[in-house]
């Protein structure tokens, strides 16, 4: 192994010293480099730098002229001085040299690794150890699947304790300030294994000026939408589904719906959930499409019965084409609705849905519906009535989002215009009408 510890600066110099006695211990490493990028420092910072590696051959200090917090334009240096493992430290972090003892033997034991992660001990901004270990949360004896829809939910890995060989990474970079380490971890999953190691490989300052401390998290997600999205429509990742065994792209994507891409957040999970279902549609079995297209649907709210899939997506069959949801029918339920089982599946892991009619013999959980509105000849469109009202009463108690019509999108809009030019007293009224036309807090 050839190792480049790289430090990309841009000139604090309140923790500098402490880095830098830290680094002295690595020079007795011979197959360890260290290579300083100065992004846009002052002089005096520079100097100390460039004091500092004075007579160490291992050492190489690289000048950029501006500042530029875009790593893909960094890359261009790390590129040019690096072309097999590397790690990226922070200039208020402090290096614990004793895990490239740890670093070496693990890689000697299986050569073919693309990254090995370790852990990081955390410090204040004074460099005090707070007794906190954090580790990475990658889980080497989970499937593919899995491990890679944890990783897109959150990053697996810490950036400045993770080691990975460079060569693995694509030519074209992306722009990213926020989320360019999150992208890299992604990148290695789909290209090969990465070890974990419980030791701490450095101490990681926590203080106000962090990079990741000025920007708010909706700043970050979108960034992580944006290049996310590009990366699963990407070659590199219709590749790696398709050399996934059958039950690791299960795996996949039942983990992608069950913990939700870039932290759970609905406004950008959704869209990203979207896209990944779109990549890997063409590329699985029918029975994955129609899971796929199952779990999409009930995640936004939309309930399908039997047969249902076909109208989504082309090259489908009625055969085994399951409900995205079951249902359990509360004792005592009249017939015109206990009647209409057939049209949903009864498979274990599918979301169970309870209901009940007037006739019920308890009324105490699951969804009320109508019976008197279900009664019809066609048994299809009954099972379409009783979707449609389970649904609504989903709604309703919260399971999922509303749904406005235009025409309730145009009474909220009015009402508000209404509230700052009628007297309080008639407000309530007409607040009582809008909450029972549209069943929701306006």
């Amino acid at each position: 192994m050839d190792l480049t510890i790289c430090l990309i600066t841009k000139g604090r110099a309140e923790y500098i010293d402490q880095l830098l006695d830290s680094l002295d211990p690595v020079l007795k490493y011979d197959w360890v480099k260290i290579l300083i990028v100065l992004n846009g420092v002052n002089l005096e910072f520079q100097t100390k730098i460039e004091s500092w590696a004075v007579g160490k051959a291992a050492v190489l200090v690289e000048q950029r002229i501006e500042n530029e917090s875009r790593p893909s334009y960094l890359w261009t240096s790390i590129r040019k001085h690096v072309n097999s493992w590397c790690t990226f430290i922070s200039d208020d972090d402090v290096f614990n040299y004793e895990i490239l003892n740890e670093i070496i033997n693990v890689f000697a034991l299986n050569p073919k690794l693309v990254g090995i992660a370790t852990s990081v001990e955390i410090i204040d901004s004074a460099g005090k150890v707070t007794g906190e270990i954090r580790n990475p949360t990658h889980n080497t004896d989970i499937s593919s699947g899995k491990s890679f829809a944890s990783a897109i939910h959150e990053p697996c890995f810490l950036w400045p304790s993770l080691y990975f060989d460079v060569s693995t990474l694509p030519e074209i970079l992306p722009n990213s300030r926020y989320v360019f380490d999150w992208w890299v971890c992604l990148q290695l999953l789909m290209r090969g294994e990465v070890a974990t190691i419980r030791s701490p490989g450095i101490k990681y300052r926590v203080h106000g000026g962090q990079e990741g401390s000025i920007a708010a998290s909706k700043r970050k997600y979108l960034e992580a939408l944006i290049w996310f999205i590009r990366l699963v429509e990407s070659e590199e990742f219709k590749t790696w589904i398709v050399g996934l065994s059958q039950s690791d792209q299960l795996d996949f994507w039942r983990e992608i719906h069950r913990i939700k891409p870039i932290y759970g957040n609905s406004k950008f999970s959704n869209v990203l959930t979207f896209s990944i279902a779109e990549a890997m549609i063409p590329l699985v079995n029918n029975e994955i499409k129609v899971e796929i297209l199952n779990k999409l649907a009930f995640s936004n709210g939309v309930l399908l019965k039997r047969d249902e899939s076909i109208y989504f997506m082309s090259g489908l069959s009625l055969k085994n084409n399951i409900s995205n949801f079951r249902v359990e029918f509360v004792n005592g339920t009249c017939s015109l609705v206990t009647s209409l089982s057939n049209y949903f599946s009864d498979t274990d892991d599918l979301e169970l849905v309870k209901c009940y009619c007037k006739h019920s013999s308890t009324q105490q959980s699951g969804y009320l519906v109508d019976c008197d509105l279900i009664n019809s000849a066609d048994s299809h469109l009954r099972a379409d009535l009783l979707t449609m009202q389970l649904m609504t009463s989903m709604e309703s108690e919260g399971f999922f989002d509303f749904t406005f019509t235009p025409f309730e999108i145009a009474l909220v809009k009015f009402y508000r215009n209404l509230k700052s030019k009628i007297p309080l007293k008639l407000l309530g009224k007409a607040r009582k009408y809008f909450r029972s036309r549209i069943g929701a807090k306006i």
